[in-house]
């Protein structure tokens, strides 16, 4: 679930086949129109593909440990 976030980047290898982003955007757009929470937060509006060589399960990671509690971490 994505509420309230300003993008919403996907990448890996699967998304650089063509037709990926429009598959993408199609299905989300089915669920939209079937749920008006959905609807009203465009959660279709903040999706973009990253750079092929954008690492971002990297990326990911750090934020998250920047956002976590330092006692949680081992």
């Amino acid at each position: 679930m994505t509420i309230d976030v300003d993008v919403v980047a996907v990448g890996g290898g699967m998304t650089r086949r063509p037709g990926f982003l429009s598959s993408l955007v199609s299905a989300i757009a089915a669920h939209e129109a079937m749920s008006r929470m959905l609807a009203d937060r465009a959660i279709v509006d903040p999706v973009v593909l990253a750079a092929a060589d954008v690492p971002l399960g990297s990326h990911g990671a750090v934020l998250a440990m920047r956002q976590s509690d330092p006692e949680d971490v081992a």
